[in-house]
């Protein structure tokens, strides 16, 4: 992985569709803190490894939907590791 394989962009949802489709011969990890992000990914892309990030400060402008299950949930960026690691 290189930096040319990360993806930042500020309207998230516009560009999954078409980015995940350059990775399907991979496995592909997609990190967010908004649940609606990650749903979108994986109703685009079942094979998608979503992972939440769950931020210690209170964010009133967060609803995370009953239905919501990520693949992982995380606090940092350095538990991704054991998480790439092990999938």
């Amino acid at each position: 992985m290189s930096t040319k394989d990360i993806y930042i962009s500020p309207d998230k949802l516009k560009i999954v569709k078409d980015t995940f489709k350059l990775y399907k011969n991979y496995q592909t990890y997609l990190v967010d803190d908004y649940p609606q992000v990650l749903q979108n990914a994986k109703n685009h892309h079942k094979e998608i490894f979503t992972v939440f990030m769950k931020r210690q400060k209170n964010r009133p402008d967060l609803i995370i939907p009953d239905n919501f299950s990520p693949d992982a949930t995380i606090t940092n960026l350095k538990q991704l590791i054991d998480i790439i690691k092990t999938n």
